[in-house]
């Protein structure tokens, strides 16, 4: 499979015809290599899992492949945004901050005034 390629000498490569037949031989060699890595790849799982088995555990589960073009929509993002189940939590949240924000504002405007009111101020809680 490399043999072709210790036959190359990049001196030799003086137009474009010659490079494009080294660089599709290069191709071709990758591709064959991929090819044949992922063949390993697999085996060597499969061997894994055989181990396994035979030591008495399970091999890795086998899910089945998904059918090209059909692209299925597995996400439940839609299910998730229609249960929201902080809403009612976060109005009690934003309707303290508001009555907090109003008591505040009230008193800055009374602190503010000429004549003094009565009504102590520091005493804001929610």
């Amino acid at each position: 499979m490399l043999d072709p390629i210790r036959h190359i000498d990049p001196s030799s490569i003086k137009d474009m015809e010659s490079l494009r037949d080294i660089v599709k031989l290069l191709l071709n060699i990758v591709e064959q290599q991929s090819d044949q890595l992922e063949q390993l790849r697999q085996e060597n799982q499969e061997l894994k899992d055989e181990i396994n088995r035979l030591k008495g555990e399970q091999g890795r589960p086998k899910f089945p492949k998904a059918k090209e073009g059909a692209a299925r929509d597995i996400s439940s993002e839609k299910k998730r945004r229609k249960k929201n189940r902080k809403k009612g939590k976060r109005n009690l949240i934003l309707g303290q901050a508001l009555r907090r924000f109003a008591a505040v504002f009230e008193c800055h405007q009374r602190s503010t005034e000429l004549t003094p009111k009565s009504g102590n101020c520091s005493t804001i809680s929610g």
